[in-house]
């Protein structure tokens, strides 16, 4: 809107003379900025005389449910159509629209928000239909679940602690190349397999990594010898299949889900990110029960670096396995290290921290 500098009625043309020239560049893109933000502002003064039942334009509209939100409606609209029309501030003042830009350029966070925000407003709703079926059925039960009348839920603090034990024996923790590429009775591999029944899943993998072009060999070929490429497959496949890793990411959804509660309730001036990650790490734990993760370790096993791979993504998942007494000497080249004496109940984390023995 228009902006006050405290220094009286300074006209746009006043405060421009004091800026550096604009090149034809940055006009362009300063027009194109203004043209982006109308948009969304025109489109949010819109939908919300709609939710309180007027007509946008139209004369005599009248309120579909209260009065209070048709006036509360009208006074946003009337609001936004008073910002884009004024003639200074970002919408009438090149020097002052470019300093901010310039400034909200460098806020990387903030211009991801801002795209998302954009897109979604300004889809229609056949557009913003999610392509996968997994995605519409999570996303109504969740808008259903808004319905709901939900108690009246407790500070971070004042919650209730609950921990997750998930017991593993030789289930598998992430497919392996081996098992992805290896044939089954019917000659298809397990990729084969998981391709064909997520194909559109598939081709949203190969659009995040860059590799979804129509000739690009990896959409019928995967280089496993490239690690890092190989690792991303191998956790798509994971996630769609009966393996730990799935298990884990879903459950420490729950932290998520606690953290970014703790960013709404904490003061981050009184609040340090530690002290918050404390009180989160005190409300919730999850603890995976490998029986054989020592065994895995000694004998460099590859599950054992998956484990570690999981304890890297999640520094506060813990392992609990039992140590054989006396522990076995680790062979050349094995993932881990030696175990110091102790009980023969081990609790694990990242490898920087030193065991729990219990």
């Amino acid at each position: 809107g228009p902006r006050s500098d405290g220094e009286g009625a300074a006209t746009p043309r006043s405060r421009r003379g004091s800026q550096p020239e604009l090149t034809a560049g940055q006009l362009h893109a300063i027009l194109d900025v203004r043209a982006a933000v109308k948009g969304v502002l025109g489109r949010v003064g819109a939908l919300s005389w709609a939710f309180a039942g007027g007509v946008p334009g139209g004369a005599g509209a009248g309120p579909a449910a209260s009065s209070e939100a048709y006036e509360d409606g009208r006074a946003l609209s009337e609001l936004l159509a008073k910002i884009i029309a004024s003639p200074g501030g970002f919408f009438g003042d090149d020097a002052y629209a470019a300093a901010r830009v310039r400034a909200l350029s460098a806020q990387r966070e903030l211009i991801v928000l801002a795209k998302k925000w954009h897109v979604a407003i300004c889809l229609t709703p056949y557009q913003a239909r999610p392509a996968n079926p997994e995605a519409r059925r999570r996303f109504t039960s969740f808008v259903n679940s808004l319905w709901m009348r939900f108690p009246a839920a407790p500070s971070i603090p004042a919650m209730q602690s609950w921990s997750i034990v998930t017991p593993v024996y030789k289930e598998a923790i992430l497919y392996s190349a081996r098992e992805l590429e290896a044939p089954q009775s019917d000659g298809r591999t397990l990729l084969d397999v998981l391709r064909g029944l997520f194909p559109a899943e598939w081709a949203h993998f190969l659009e995040r990594i860059g590799a979804g072009g129509r000739e690009d060999p990896l959409r019928y070929h995967v280089h496993w010898s490239d690690d890092q490429l190989a690792l991303q497959v191998r956790l798509w496949a994971s996630m769609r299949g009966q393996t730990l890793a799935r298990t884990v990411v879903g459950m420490m959804q729950y932290e998520r889900a606690l953290a970014l509660i703790s960013r709404v309730e904490y003061d981050p001036v009184e609040t340090s990110p530690a002290e918050a990650a404390a009180t989160i790490g005190a409300k919730f734990s999850f603890v995976v029960a490998a029986q054989l993760y020592a065994e895995f370790r000694a004998a460099g096993d590859p599950r054992a670096r998956d484990f570690e791979y999981l304890l890297q993504r999640f520094p506060s998942l813990r392992i609990a396995y039992v140590s054989p007494w006396p522990p076995p000497p680790l062979r050349e080249g094995a993932a881990g290290r030696a175990d110091a004496p102790g009980a023969p109940l081990r609790v694990h984390s990242l490898p920087s921290v030193a065991p729990q023995l219990y």
